[in-house]
């Protein structure tokens, strides 16, 4: 991770932000073993690992011709030349909303970087452990990816951030390329009250069932909803009927 700073100041705030990273990095791991989201402990997707093809810091400083691409509220992105390859670098986004409303907090600035840091640091290893085709390695459609988030090692996963803008399309292929922002588990529950999906900017709710103290399904049914508001409603031709539609 580097401050995208560097790409508008030259090397050198590259370099400072290098010698940033090496203090942080120490912290990030030991944070990092220790992690909850929604109950559920994320020690086992770390600690992060790095074969002979995967690029390191000095790799990224010494990449040419950054252009800045996006940003969101955490992480900017850019391209980059190395070894005659364009690269996309993600970073941390000083400039961002996350660090940015941490600093208006009245948080130290190295706090501030170091929340906003942790969150990529979980995308990296998210990206290493979740290795399936719909995760921007390969190609995939929307399909495969909610199966997926369904079914997989770690029981169920919801997308929290579900929006067209967390993809990206790649040779005509759709790919995911933000997953900090995902749950682990069906929410904790003890009766089927506490069951209740609600849609944002949708007139609908969902009552689902309790059981076990899971509200079972809960993630799979937030995931098919937004995949359709966001993608499906899209691609069905003039004329279907209401019901099928995100608004029906």
């Amino acid at each position: 991770m580097i401050d995208p700073g560097g790409t508008k100041h030259g090397h050198s705030v590259i370099s400072h932000s290098m010698d940033k990273y090496s203090i942080f990095e120490s912290r990030l791991r030991k944070l990092t073993e220790v992690s909850f989201d929604r109950g559920v402990h994320l020690e086992h997707l770390y600690p992060l690992s790095r074969d002979s093809d995967t690029l390191g810091c000095q790799d990224i400083v010494r990449m040419t011709n950054y252009r800045f691409l996006a940003s969101g509220w955490t992480k900017a992105v850019y391209s980059a030349s190395y070894n005659n390859k364009t690269y996309a670098v993600k970073t941390v986004f000083p400039q961002g909303r996350d660090i940015s409303s941490c600093l208006e907090e009245g948080h130290l600035y190295d706090k501030c970087f170091y929340k906003a840091a942790k969150k990529l640091v979980k995308e990296i290893s998210l990206l290493q452990k979740l290795s399936h085709p719909n995760i921007v390695q390969v190609a995939y459609d929307i399909t495969k990816l909610l199966y997926f988030m369904s079914h997989n090692q770690f029981g169920t996963i919801s997308i929290n951030d579900f929006r067209r803008q967390q993809f990206v399309r790649v040779n005509d292929e759709i790919k995911l390329s933000d997953v900090d922002d995902i749950g682990f588990g069906d929410p904790i529950c003890q009766t089927d009250d506490d069951c209740i999906v609600n849609f944002p900017n949708a007139n609908f709710s969902l009552r689902i069932s309790c059981q076990n103290s899971r509200c079972i399904g809960h993630n799979e049914k937030k995931n098919i909803f937004n995949a359709g508001r966001h993608f499906t409603t899209f691609l069905l031709p003039h004329g279907v009927p209401k019901r099928l539609t995100a608004n029906g």
